[in-house]
């Protein structure tokens, strides 16, 4: 191999095509002669001088293929030759003394190349020795121990002999076709650990990409031996396996090391790894070689068996047993190396994990095992932070455990974490810092929420807070998540801003708050009342945890939903207050930091329990709600939407206007004198013209009874159009609702844009139109006309001053607005005779 380091590229080349071309002239010559039956001999002495290219020295790896594969193809033709011309012939003389006469040839390469041809003609043969050809051929191998000749030589022997030891029939020779395949395995791989060797020690790097580039050579051989259809498992556990692990760990070379066993892994049958995984394993432990990826090579064998799992109905019985196998390895390799790489202990672990989730999904010793393998992670984990207080990675490198914590994500059905013995597992999740902790927390409430799964009991709940409390419900105030500076770096940089890093955090909260509010959707029961045991829990584990308030919101919901199904099932109003009680509590927790949330809240508990015939509680909810838009709702844009609110919510509330008129008097009173305070006129005057409704309030007949399961109740007088429209009246007083449209008309007409307050006058007119067809007395034609005249001088004023072109002018809107308006009241001529009467 030094020569190859005497010449140049530019050489190596030429002397690669020098030979190419004389191979190709003596397989030529070669040819021509078989082809003359007379000159057999001749075209021996043509195979034997191509072979003499193989002695070469000066080619590299791959070179050497190219002349290989030339040759390959000329001495296939002389096999063809011999098997053709001999195969009608019953005596083997003729091949045995051909056999016998090439191992006269002058070199040694030339010699084995013509023998192992013509043996392998020999072995096809009926009666041929072929045990005694095979060791014949392979012993000879053994003069040829320079590592890339030798290479080629022994690759090119098994591969002429394949077909014949994968074809074989005969179980008694097995044992001697297994030693032939091993034998020439072992002894292409010392030459190929050999090879590392060669030369100058300064080219080690190039030596390992030429090793890499033959690599497929050596493995060659237990590809053929995976192929072999009459080895069965045990066979392959007592005699194959055992075999080719002694050669692989006596090598002590990584490389070899490396590729020979990941070849092992993948080619052998998915039952064979099975079967014989203790004594692969132990094979790991005895190789003491830093070099070796141990963790890359067991991932690679559970990964596949994973994979088989995924594609195959055919599952591997992997019991207990089978994991206590990988268990005992972790435990083991503890004892060698306690201080195995963190990162790569991790992944075995998890790989672990995973190949027992994947196949046991309920078998309580694999729960068992899974719960062992956490302690061995805590056990790890103290070890190495104890060892390694003052390495400035520590954090670093504990993060790695977080993949063991992850696995859980890996259950068929995640109901199984509720049935882990989460203590070992929570005592590993405990000792994570807090970045870990909240990517737990999260994906523990993230599986829930994908599988659907219904929290159902306090023992479920408890286990899931346990994790949040030490991890999402973590005050984001407390000092860990502060960044503290050096008094150095403070005098010289000052105070770093935290603005960008405010923003990050508001992101991640906000993430923590959608999901956890997803979460509290999951937690029910059937049963009401234990259901509601559960919400109480829940808020009590809520209480005074730093922002999340922002979560009650979420939890009033479902208590609101859980009034619901209270009511529908008859259940004391007693407990029904309680609940109300409890809400307006959570909702007093809200109101300095959400407003404008907790307004609304409170009218929507006001408006249950409008349904619940609790009128004592909607009224205090209205006050309450009363009470935040005075004293919290500053902004008029705001405002003008909560009192909208307010008043959709009042019109809501039939029960209090029938039972309890004179509080439901005292609280549309002060919504309508809100309306008038507002800061815009615009906005005075739409509030009072819709605070109109709280005074003249009907109800579809059938809502009503429908509400009502058909009980009878005491209901405001029903007029003939009421009757006609299946509407019944719960509150009517028409000289409110004039005073309501008069007020807004007035504020309105003070309005100097004469395109707003005209716009207004359209409003106040519909609204009028509305009452008028419901039999409002006051909002009789009369008044109808006088507000269509007042707004058609309005408009005979613009047209003035638009030159009669309105439909282009800032006014356009409006007008067609109007004319939407006109038109209605000329449709509605065809069902109502009244309208008759409306002048426009």
């Amino acid at each position: 191999m030094s020569k190859i380091n005497k010449i140049t590229i530019e050489e190596q080349q030429k002397l690669l095509d020098n030979s190419i071309l004389l191979i190709k002239n003596e397989i030529y010559q070669m040819r021509k002669c078989l082809e003359s039956k007379h000159k057999f001999m001749d075209s021996l002495k043509h195979a034997s001088n191509f072979l003499n290219e193989l002695r070469t020295n000066s080619l590299n790896p791959k070179q050497y293929y190219e002349l290989y594969i030339l040759i390959y193809d000329g001495l296939n033709y002389l096999s063809s030759y011999l098997k053709d011309n001999n195969k009608d012939s019953n005596n083997n003389t003729y091949l045995i003394d051909l056999y016998e006469l090439v191992q006269y040839a002058g070199n040694i390469i030339p010699r084995l190349y013509l023998m192992i041809t013509i043996g392998s003609v020999y072995m096809s043969r009926e009666d041929a020795p072929i045990n005694e050809i095979l060791n014949d051929m392979l012993e000879m191998c053994k003069g040829v121990q320079n590592p890339i000749r030798g290479l080629f030589l022994r690759y090119y022997l098994i591969q002429k002999t394949k077909n014949y030891l994968i074809n074989f029939e005969n179980s008694e020779n097995l044992n001697k076709i297994l030693n032939f395949i091993i034998l020439n395995f072992i002894e292409m791989n010392k030459l190929w650990v050999r090879l590392q060797h060669q030369g100058h020690s300064t080219e080690k790097d190039k030596r390992i990409e030429e090793r890499k580039e033959l690599k497929i050579l050596v493995g060659s051989n237990l590809v053929i031996l995976s192929q072999l259809d009459l080895i069965t498992k045990e066979l392959y556990n007592d005699k194959v396996l055992p075999d080719i692990l002694q050669q692989i760990i006596k090598c002590k070379d990584s490389i070899a090391q490396n590729y020979l066993l990941d070849v092992i892994i993948q080619i052998f049958p998915d039952t064979f790894q099975v079967f014989s995984l203790k004594t692969f394993l132990i094979s790991l432990l005895m190789i003491n070689n830093d070099d070796v990826n141990i963790t890359l090579l067991l991932n690679s064998l559970i990964e596949r068996l994973i994979d088989y799992k995924k594609r195959s109905s055919n599952s591997i019985n992997i019991n207990s047993s089978f994991l206590n196998i990988l268990i005992e390895f972790i435990e083991k390799l503890n004892e060698i190396d306690p201080n195995f790489n963190i990162k790569n202990y991790c992944i075995i672990l998890n790989g672990i994990l995973k190949l027992s989730l994947i196949y046991s999904k309920e078998d309580d010793d694999v729960l068992n095992n899974l719960n062992l393998i956490y302690k061995l992670s805590i056990d790890k984990f103290i070890i190495y932070k104890n060892n390694n207080d003052d390495n400035d990675n520590n954090d670093k490198d504990i993060n790695d455990f977080k993949i063991i914590l992850k696995s859980i994500e890996n259950f068929d059905d995640f109901n199984n974490f509720f049935k882990i013995n989460d203590d070992n597992y929570f005592k590993l999740f405990d000792l994570q810092n807090l970045k870990i902790k909240k990517e737990i927390g999260l994906l523990i409430l993230n599986n829930i929420i994908d599988n659907e799964i219904k929290i159902e009991n306090l023992d479920n709940l408890n286990m899931i807070f346990k994790y949040l409390n030490e991890s999402i419900l973590i005050d984001n105030n407390n000092n860990e998540s502060k960044t503290i500076l050096s008094e150095t770096k403070k005098d010289l940089f000052g105070e770093l801003s935290n603005e960008n890093n405010t923003g990050l955090e508001i992101i991640e909260l906000d993430i923590y708050y959608e999901t956890l509010c997803k979460f509290l959707h999951l937690i029910y029961n059937k049963d009401s009342k234990s259901y509601y045991k559960l919400l109480i829990e829940v808020e009590a584990k809520l209480n005074n945890k730093g922002n999340y308030y922002k979560t009650y919101p979420t939890l009033i919901s479902i208590l609101i939903k859980l009034i619901r199904k209270m009511n529908f099932e008859k259940i004391d109003k007693k407990e029904l207050v309680n609940i109300f009680n409890k809400i307006s509590k959570l909702i007093n927790n809200l109101k300095d930091k959400m407003p404008i949330k907790s307004m609304n809240l409170n009218l929507n508990c006001a408006q249950i329990s409008n349904e619940c015939i609790l009128n004592n509680i909607s009224y205090e909810f209205f006050i309450e709600s009363f009470i935040i838009y005075e004293e919290n709702i500053i902004e008029s844009k705001i405002q003008i939407q909560c009192l909208m609110n307010i008043i959709n919510k009042l019109i809501s509330m039939d029960q209090m206007i029938i039972l309890d008129a004179e509080d439901f008097n005292k609280l549309i009173t002060k919504a309508t004198l809100y309306g008038s305070r507002l800061l815009k006129k615009t906005d005075q005057c739409r509030a009072i013209y819709n605070s109109s409704h709280l005074w003249w309030i009907n109800k579809d007949e059938e809502e009503e009874e429908e509400a009502e399961g058909g009980e009878e109740k005491e209901v405001s007088e029903v007029s003939e159009d009421d009757e006609d429209n299946n509407q019944i009246s719960l509150k009517k007083d028409n000289k409110r609702v004039l005073e309501c449209l008069q007020k807004s008309l007035r504020i309105a007409d003070s309005i100097m844009d004469n395109n707003v307050s005209i716009e207004l006058f359209i409003e106040i007119l519909n609204q009028s139109i509305y009452y008028f067809i419901h039999g409002n007395e006051m909002i009789n034609v009369r008044y109808l006309n006088g507000l269509i005249e007042l707004i058609g001088n309005n408009f005979k004023e613009v047209n003035q001053t638009t030159s009669g072109e309105i439909e282009n002018s800032v006014f356009a809107s409006t007008w067609k607005h109007y004319q939407r308006t006109l038109k209605y009241i000329k449709e509605q001529r065809a069902v109502d005779g009244r309208f008759h009467e409306i002048a426009i």
